[in-house]
C-alpha cells in the first residue's frame, strides 16, 4: 500500500493536506476569547485510486513478499518506524500494526487492521488510519501475468478538506478529488517502479544463490 511513503502530499503514502495541529496553549487561548460562532467540522473528501505494477517474478514470490512489507511491517521499520504487532481482537479478527516514528514534537501513527489475508487467491485487504485523520481502505490482489506477475493496488481514501473561511461547494471538493487522485496515482507509479525494481533484483539474488523461493 502506500502505506509507504505517505500517500499524497504528505509524503506517507496514503494522502496529504493534513493541517497541521494548533498547540495547545493557542486552542485554550482562544476559548478565553470573546465567544465565537461554533466551527463547521471539515467537509471529508473521498477518493479513488486503481492502480495495478507488473513484476518479473513469479506470483508466489510477490504475494511472499508483500506480507513481509504490510503484514509483517518489514516496509516501514526500515523507513525507521517503529512496529507493533497487534494481536486479533473481536474489533480487528485479523489483527494489524501500528507504525510510529517521531518527527520533533510530532507523531506520525499509522494503524493498520487486516480485513482479508487470502492465501489461496493471494488477496489482502486491510484499513488504515493516519494520526493526521486520513482513513483508507486498501486491497492488493497479486495474479500471474505475462512475465511474471502483477498486484492490482485498489485505495478508497478519505481526508479533511482544507480549512476554509466558508463551506467550500460540490464543484470546489469535487476538483480537490481530483488533484488528490491525479497526484496520488503519480506518488503510486513513483512508488511501485521501485519496489518492481527492488523485489525483481531479490528474487534473482535468491535465484543464483540457490536459497529457497
Amino acid at each position: 500500500m502506500v502505506w509507504g511513503a505517505g500517500i499524497l502530499r504528505a509524503a506517507t503514502g496514503v494522502a496529504a493536506l493534513s493541517l497541521a495541529p494548533l498547540p495547545f496553549a493557542c486552542l485554550a487561548a482562544k476559548d478565553r476569547a470573546a465567544p465565537q460562532a461554533a466551527a463547521l467540522p471539515p467537509v471529508p473528501i473521498h477518493f479513488v485510486d486503481n492502480f495495478t505494477q507488473t513484476f518479473s517474478v513469479p506470483p508466489a514470490f510477490l504475494w511472499a513478499e508483500l506480507k513481509r512489507m504490510y503484514l509483517d511491517g518489514s516496509k516501514y521499520r526500515e523507513l525507521g518506524f517503529a512496529i507493533d504487532l497487534l494481536q486479533p481482537t473481536p474489533e480487528a479478527p485479523l489483527g494489524g500494526t501500528i507504525a510510529s516514528r517521531s518527527e520533533g514534537e510530532v507523531v506520525d501513527r499509522r494503524t493498520a487492521l487486516f480485513t482479508t489475508i487470502d492465501e489461496t487467491n493471494r488477496f489482502l485487504a486491510l484499513r488504515v488510519v493516519y494520526s493526521t485523520g486520513i482513513a483508507a481502505y486498501v486491497s492488493y490482489d497479486v495474479r500471474e501475468a505475462p512475465g511474471g506477475s502483477l498486484v492490482q493496488l485498489i485505495v478508497h481514501a478519505q481526508q479533511p478538506m482544507p480549512a476554509a473561511s466558508a463551506t467550500p461547494d460540490a464543484e470546489a471538493v469535487r476538483r480537490e478529488a481530483e488533484a488528490l487522485t491525479t497526484f496520488h496515482y503519480g506518488q503510486l507509479v513513483t512508488m511501485w517502479a521501485a519496489e518492481a525494481q527492488r523485489v525483481e533484483a531479490l528474487y534473482r539474488a535468491r535465484t543464483t544463490s540457490g536459497l529457497p523461493q
